[in-house]
C-alpha cells in the first residue's frame, strides 16, 4: 500500500498577516534551544603519543592525532537541526484557532 502524500503548505497563498503569525520576530520560526555550551573548556597538551594514549585510556574515550575536542563525561552529540521548517509550520498551523490557511 503506498504511503499517503504529506500535505504541503504553499506559503505563496498566505496573507502577510498569516506569514507574520508563522514567522514572528523577523521571519524565523520559534523552537526550543537548549544551552549546549560547555561549563568549562580546558586545553590539554601532550608531550608525545604515549601521553595522548594514556589520557585517552584515563577518560575512556578514543583520542587520535586529529581529535579536536571531546566531552567529559562522554556526551551523545546530536544534529544541530532537529526539526525541519515544514514540521514547525505544521505545528504553528495546528495552534491557530480557525485551523484555516489563506482565507
Amino acid at each position: 500500500m503506498p504511503k499517503p502524500k504529506k500535505e504541503r503548505l504553499d506559503l505563496r497563498k498566505l496573507s502577510i498577516h498569516e506569514l507574520g503569525e508563522l514567522f514572528p520576530e523577523g521571519g524565523i520560526p520559534k523552537f526550543p534551544q537548549d544551552d549546549l555550551k560547555p561549563w568549562q573548556t580546558v586545553r590539554v597538551h601532550f608531550k608525545d603519543e604515549e601521553g595522548m594514549k594514556s589520557f585517552s585510556d584515563l577518560v575512556g574515550q578514543e583520542i587520535t592525532p586529529i581529535t579536536k575536542m571531546i566531552w567529559y563525561p562522554k556526551a551523545a552529540i546530536g544534529s544541530v537541526v532537529t526539526k525541519r521548517v515544514r514540521e514547525l509550520l505544521a505545528e504553528s498551523l495546528k495552534e491557530r484557532p480557525s485551523g484555516e490557511v489563506g482565507a
